[in-house]
């Protein structure tokens, strides 16, 4: 009697053991399926991609049409990396005049920069009464001052009034929808040209790593109207 109660507890310990056993098999299995899954349903987060062409019917421009390097610029006023690039992106606009078109689009990212979209709309107001790069100029100098209250709307009007614009047309104009349509297009194309953080440049269409300084900016500007010369 005491034989087989010792041998009933032997084979149900082996039956615990090959559920336990399979039951790890199975887990495992889920696991790696769950996480290829996973995987598949990301979004491509590397550097590669081209430029995929904005929607819009207007695009903000420095630098003649047809230049032999064409740099495209998607960027939010209030990233404080936007705002260290743009002194650079300036000064490659009066480096280069005749050689070099620099575009500039919107990608505000509304959810750590909440009043990205606003200052994107106010660039836009000024820019149908002819004063877009003017107000993007005065729009980075001043983040410091506009990011920081719940409601920048006030103040991109006193930069528009300092501008010699309309205030009460600028006020209108930034409400309006063709100023809302443009920063959502802009944002769309950037969306499809795999742009995921701003600043982020295409140099004639391919998307490069961002340089660390003006000189490493220059030097690719340079390189890019060389190859484009012969």
């Amino acid at each position: 009697m005491q034989n087989e109660v010792i041998q009933n507890k032997k084979e149900r310990s082996a039956i615990i053991k090959r559920i336990v056993r399979w039951g790890m098999v199975v887990l495992v299995f889920a696991v790696v399926v769950g996480g290829l899954i996973w995987i598949v349903q990301q979004p491509p987060t590397d550097n590669s991609g081209r430029l995929v062409e904005s929607g819009a019917t207007l695009e903000h421009t420095k630098g003649p049409k047809g230049a032999l390097v064409r740099l495209v610029e998607y960027s939010d006023f209030q990233c404080p990396a936007c705002r260290s690039y743009y002194p650079m992106v300036k000064a490659l606009r009066e480096e280069f005049p005749s050689d070099l078109e620099i575009v500039y689009r919107h990608f505000p990212l509304e959810r750590i920069h909440a009043n990205a979209n606003a200052a994107g709309r106010a660039a836009e107001a000024a820019g149908t009464q002819g004063k877009f790069w003017e107000m993007h100029d005065r729009i980075f100098e001043r983040q410091d001052e506009w990011s920081k209250v719940p409601d920048p709307t006030n103040l991109f009007a006193e930069y528009a009034t300092s501008l010699g614009l309309d205030e009460n047309r600028f006020r209108a104009d930034m409400i309006s929808r063709e100023a809302n349509n443009k920063v959502q297009q802009d944002l769309d194309s950037g969306i499809d040209s795999r742009v995921n953080s701003t600043p982020t440049f295409f140099l004639n269409g391919e998307k490069i790593q961002n340089p660390r300084n003006l000189d490493e900016f220059r030097a690719l500007i340079q390189q890019s109207i060389a190859a484009r010369s012969l």
